[in-house]
């Protein structure tokens, strides 16, 4: 990076041009002395020149790298180096700012990653003359420059401009902008919304301690109205405490972003004779600098007084961490923006802060550092000896240093090394700020890091174990303590929280500020190993202040050459068991005494573990672990409720302790069902006091439904919950799997709780649960209620209240011993069948048979079964209403039974006809067999389509029900004889008081039925011999007026015959004589063949087409249907046979056997003409053939006789070729 010491006198002065243009465009000029010409200028963008000014070779001299001797020869002129903050990188960019005697100020900028600069020529000037550039400063882009002079001006180069531009409201001669003598010192830039284009709203400080708002928009950006291209005065920082002023300057600038709606800002202040002083202002509800700068209000304000005065506090930001340098130490901090409140006040969001005194920094030394920079792990600083020290934050001490012994690239006349005349500084990247440069006069050292964060992890943890918490605990072997001190090649072992592991005991707020301090340390190794120290130390930690379930889950996570299984398992056990191992508890009575009071820490190591081996699919260490946890957690919940006895309150801490282990115990068997042998499990369950509901809850967990099923109906103090609990086993399992346990616990399950059962069957029906397979226990279910009704029926009401068994003598089982007090009750596989325990529910079966019959059984034994339990019942409601869905109506019955004749007749069985899986015969035996519910036998009557027997059933029970029935008949026969048998009960149901009631009720008969029923002379057998004929007179006008209307009707009828008959004859005679014209040479309408001379008969139609007779077979037999195709073909084969008989006998008998079986095979296939009949309609869809048209269609041949009478129905007669 060597800067030339000179510049040849022809770039000397090519640049000293530029700068004189730039400067009369601006209405300056450039005196000897330095001093301008010229008052009130604009100051605006000018042009220059810039080139390669990186020369990393230095193997080639040219005329810009001469000595002072040289370049006094050759006239060239020197070049000074920057001066302190006159260097800033950004980006990958470097710009500094230079000096060429008292007329020439030059900016330099070169891309640092390249080594080049974005031009030929490295050297851009300022406009005119002014002072001297004190500050230079680049945003995190890299496009945009401030140059900051000492007499207020300043100057702004963008990355894609070639000229300087002096910025209006900067300057001594300016009314508006910075106050009168100050000047910028330090720049706060918008890191989130700045951009190559414009750097959005930037912070500026200045020497008197203002803050202004400013803007800087690149020459080909477009300005918007939120930019301040003058500077806006925010706030004064020039008050101390007392209320005097002390004009401190600026030195450091930063302001971010909080969450989406607050900001945070950090200014730092110092000068000579003048106390540094760190401001921190934020809000989280102000995004904005001027109203967080104005509002004084709502923004939250802390100011922090540093002891001691330095000229320049350089304030560094390294991500969320910051440096200060002051006159006593480097004050630093971190910025925690989760801890920001809002009533936090500001000094909540700084944390971690503190003062690293310089006499830590350099034992040998107090001097202030002329300079410091941050990185993401360390403090460096820079001494006037040109020291470079590097201090580890978290340990603070210096963990290297370096003196650097700088080359100078050129010397001065004098012999001096320039070198030693100027002071170093150190840079950091705004926009990367590991990035850190080492500059001093004219070279430049980038310091890299290689590894930084290598160590960073046993410094925190080192500084872990220096608390007093833990280092007053000492370790006559050291422990783990002491090897996590050196390096250790262990692998690592992933923190996980297992579900279902015992709960941690809450940590305290100090414990938990440590454990934050151990998690960050882990966070900060780079490897396996280190983060197997980290994890060891810190179950150490905890075991030595007695969190010994804590340290078991950290030891868990140790890897097998550090906490090796067995001896950690041992090493957790041995307090428990009363064995005084020292070593095993780390010499510590807190974790003696924890370790000795319960199994937890244990516990805790085995489940960890167990989760690790299930994580890898390791069955033999699960079902090791996890028989080894069962019998922990038992243990330990037996021990507890043993040790709750003694207690003040015994039951109630019994029963919470009790309930905590049965939680722990339940949760861990649940996880872990699928990783553990299920039998072995069981047997340790059972060699414990533990319930049957807990030994069925693990069985239904490991798909052992029988055992689950069996343990849950074997819970005797509540026997519908167990039941329940069964039931929900059942329904959890897969129902291929619950299915036969169904069937085997139906008894049990119907007599403890009929209605959940028979819910719980319902729902399985529709994924297969048979019903009929349930049928036998449901029957013999509800022949155990039966009986038991009634023998309860035959019992006293007081025989049963004094008889009635206890609520302990309910229960009668083998083996069980009863006493005044107490009961002992023994419970296995052979008792829990022959327990008597029954629940009466009349409802619960019928409903579930209802449910599966709704749903779309149509099983017959369900429908009778169902039946049978329906004519049970007193109501006789549910059964009818029940045959009135299922049994089919009268007509649709009736239909039925005539399509099975039919098909009976044919030999063929109906498809269509109605099927019922309800057998109805058996209902009806059933129904009538209880000798009540008729109405549901009338309906099972109509049923079978029997109406009379319906009639006759329902005039013994309900007359106006068989009126009913018979109107709805049909049939007038079956009708009349109805209402003959109604009219007959009529008469006969009532006592004769002189026959008058009889003749009232049979005329209530005839007017039900109607006069086209029933008339009075079909009832008057009925009526008694001495009836008065007044009591139906009025019957018999009708009858009489009814006979004179039909008998009117009837002549009116034979005239109607008569006339037909004669049209008949007369027909019949006008076709004896009919007559028909055909041309002798007509042709076949089909084939197109001459007819008369064709060997074949041919038919004339009315129509006038004449066709052949074998043409017309093929034309009309496909649309004859199938019976009517084999007719004809009879027909032929008999026609063929009488015709060769015929021929041999000449018998006149076949002849007329000819002519009948002729004229049946012609009103088959000539009943109508093909081409204008029907047939032409139906092969409307059929396409065209090609035929020929035949000529001479015309009929003008001579008369041809036909005497067939069929010509009147429209067909022809069969014509044997002869002409009359």
């Amino acid at each position: 990076w060597p800067i030339p010491s000179s510049l040849s006198l022809s770039t000397y002065q090519k640049l000293v041009k530029s700068s004189r243009q730039a400067g009369t465009s601006l209405d300056t000029s450039i005196e000897d002395n330095g001093e301008e010409v010229g008052e009130g200028q604009n100051y605006y963008g000018l042009s220059g020149l810039m080139s390669r000014v990186l020369n990393t070779s230095g193997a080639i001299q040219n005329v810009d790298d001469l000595t002072d001797d040289e370049a006094s020869v050759s006239g060239a002129r020197p070049l000074r180096p920057p001066l302190p903050r006159c260097v800033a990188a950004s980006n990958g960019w470097v710009v500094c700012a230079l000096e060429c005697g008292s007329l020439l100020r030059l900016v330099s900028r070169w891309n640092v990653r390249r080594g080049s600069s974005t031009s030929s020529d490295p050297w851009i000037p300022l406009p005119g003359a002014g002072g001297d550039i004190v500050h230079v400063f680049v945003d995190p882009t890299g496009c945009h420059t401030l140059l900051s002079a000492n007499n207020g001006e300043a100057y702004y180069l963008h990355s894609s401009s070639r000229a300087v531009q002096k910025l209006a409201g900067f300057g001594p001669n300016d009314t508006s902008g910075l106050t009168r003598g100050s000047y910028v010192t330090a720049v706060a830039w918008d890191k989130e919304r700045g951009t190559e284009g414009s750097t959005k709203s930037i912070l500026l400080g200045t020497n008197l301690g203002e803050l202004y708002e400013y803007t800087l928009i690149s020459p080909d950006a477009t300005k918007t109205e939120s930019d301040v291209t003058i500077p806006l005065l925010l706030h004064t920082l020039n008050t101390t405490q007392s209320g005097t002023d002390e004009m401190a300057a600026v030195t450091g600038l930063h302001f971010e972003r909080i969450g989406s709606s607050g900001m945070l800002i950090l200014i730092a202040t110092s000068g000579r004779h003048k106390r540094t002083r760190l401001y921190t202002l934020f809000s989280l509800q102000i995004d904005t600098v001027r109203s967080l700068l104005m509002d004084g209000d709502s923004a939250n304000r802390s100011l922090i007084e540093l002891p001691g005065s330095i000229d320049f506090a350089d304030l560094r930001l390294c991500n969320e961490h910051f440096a200060l340098r002051t006159a006593t130490g480097i004050y630093y901090g971190r910025i925690d923006n989760a801890a920001a409140t809002a009533t936090s006040g500001a000094g909540g969001i700084i944390v971690d802060a503190g003062i690293l005194p310089y006499d830590i920094i350099s034992r040998s030394s107090s001097s202030i550092p002329v300079s410091i920079a941050l990185t993401p792990h360390h403090l460096i600083t820079l001494s006037e000896s040109n020291e470079v020290r590097f201090i580890n934050r978290v340990a603070q001490k210096v963990i290297q240093k370096e003196r650097v012994d700088w080359i100078t690239s050129s010397g001065h006349s004098s012999g001096i090394d320039e070198s030693l005349l100027s002071v170093g500084e150190l840079m950091m990247d705004i926009r990367r700020p590991d990035q850190v440069w080492l500059r001093k006069g004219r070279a430049l050292v980038h310091i890299s890091s290689s590894c930084e964060d290598r160590d960073v992890w046993k410094f925190t943890l080192s500084k872990c174990l220096d608390m007093p918490s833990f280092s007053s605990l000492s370790s006559p072997r050291g422990g783990l303590a002491t090897a996590a001190r050196g390096s250790l090649a262990i692998p690592d072992l992933s923190r996980q929280t297992m579900s279902g592991a015992p709960t941690i005991p809450a940590l305290t707020e100090e414990e938990n500020a440590l454990e934050a301090m151990f998690e960050h340390a882990k966070t900060l190794c780079t490897n396996t190993t280190q983060r197997a120290v980290v994890t060891a130390v810190r179950a150490e930690y905890h075991l030595v202040q007695g969190r010994t379930e804590l340290a078991a889950k950290y030891l868990a996570q140790c890897p097998p050459p550090l906490a090796p299984f067995p001896d950690t398992s041992v090493r957790l056990a041995l307090p428990m068991l009363d064995i005084d191992d020292p070593q095993s508890y780390s010499y510590s009575q807190k974790a003696k005494k924890s370790l000795a009071s319960s199994n937890m820490a244990l516990i805790t190591y085995l489940s960890d573990k167990m989760r690790v081996a299930k994580m890898n699919d390791d069955g033999v260490v699960c079902t090791m672990i996890g028989a080894w946890l069962a019998e922990l957690y038992l243990n330990e919940r037996e021990r507890s409720a043993t040790s709750a006895l003694g207690l003040a309150s015994p039951r109630k801490n019994a029963r919470a302790l009790e309930a905590s282990h049965q939680f722990q115990l339940n949760q861990f068997l649940t996880n872990h069902v699928n990783s553990m042998d299920a039998k072995t499990i069981m047997r340790i369950l059972a060699s414990h006091d533990v319930s049957a509901n807990e030994c069925s809850s693990f069985a239904a967990s490991s798909g052992d439904v029988g055992t689950a099923v069996n343990a849950a109906l074997s819970v005797g103090s509540d026997e519908l919950n167990g039941v329940r609990d069964a039931l929900r086993i059942l329904k959890d399992a897969p129902f291929e799997t619950a299915e036969p346990f169904y069937y085997k616990y139906a008894p049990a399950l119907l007599s403890r709780a009929p209605t959940d059962s028979c819910k719980a069957f319902l729902s399985c029906y529709p994924q297969g649960l048979s019903p009929s397979k349930l049928l036998p226990f449901i029957m013999n279910y509800e022949s155990r209620r039966e009986e038991r009704r009634k023998t309860k029926h035959l019992r006293g009401k007081s025989e049963s209240k004094v008889n009635e068994p206890t609520e302990i003598e309910r229960l009668h089982v083998e083996g069980s011993k009863f006493s005044a007090d107490a009961v002992e009750v023994r419970i296995d596989r052979m008792t829990l069948t022959q327990a008597e325990s029954f629940i009466d529910d009349d409802s619960a079966v019928i409903k579930y048979l209802e449910g599966v019959i709704k749903i779309g059984c149509r099983s017959s034994a369900i429908y009778t079964y169902l039946v049978s339990l329906y004519a049970k019942m007193e109501d006789e409601e549910p059964l009818f209403r029940f045959l009135a869905i299922h049994v089919p109506a009268a007509a649709t019955a009736l239909e039925a039974n005539k399509k099975i004749l039919l098909s009976m007749e044919g030999n063929r069985f109906p498809t269509d006809s109605v099927s019922s899986p309800l057998d109805m015969s058996f209902a009806l035996r059933t129904v009538l067999g209880t000798g009540r519910h008729f109405r549901s036998a009338i309906k099972l009557y109509m049923g079978f389509g029997m109406r009379q027997q319906a009639v006759e059933l329902a005039l013994k029970v309900d007359p106006s029900l068989a009126r009913e029935l018979a109107r709805e008949s049909v049939d007038h026969d079956e009708q009349k004889r109805l209402w003959l048998m109604i009219a007959r009960n009529a008469a006969a149901g009532v006592d004769n008081r002189g026959g008058r009631d009889v003749v009232t009720n049979v005329v209530s008969v005839l007017r039900d039925c109607g006069p086209e029923v029933l008339s009075i002379e079909d009832v008057l057998p009925f009526l008694p011999d001495f009836a008065q004929i007044d009591q139906i007179k009025d019957e018999i006008c009708d009858a009489l007026t009814s006979y004179s209307s039909k008998i009117e009707g009837f002549l009116k009828e034979m005239n109607e015959c008569d006339q037909t008959c004669d049209g008949l004859r007369e027909e019949i005679r006008r076709l004896s004589t009919h007559r028909m014209q055909m041309k002798a040479d007509a042709r076949c309408a089909i084939t197109g063949i001459q007819v008369l001379d064709a060997a074949e008969p041919f038919y004339v139609f009315p129509s006038g087409y004449v066709i052949l007779e074998s043409a017309l077979k093929n034309e009309v037999l496909p649309f004859l249907n199938e019976k009517q195709r084999d007719r004809v073909t009879e027909l032929e084969k008999t026609l063929s046979e009488l015709r060769r008989e015929a021929i041999a006998t000449k018998a006149g008998a076949v002849e007329d056997q000819i002519d009948t079986f002729q004229s049946e095979l012609d009103g088959l296939i000539a009943a109508e003409c093909p081409l204008t009949g029907s047939m032409m309609v139906e092969s409307i869809d059929r396409g065209f053939e090609d035929c020929v048209e035949a000529d001479g269609s015309g009929f003008d041949a001579g008369p041809i006789a036909f005497t067939d009478s069929n010509v009147s129905t429209g067909q022809s007669r069969l014509f044997d070729g002869k002409i009359e």
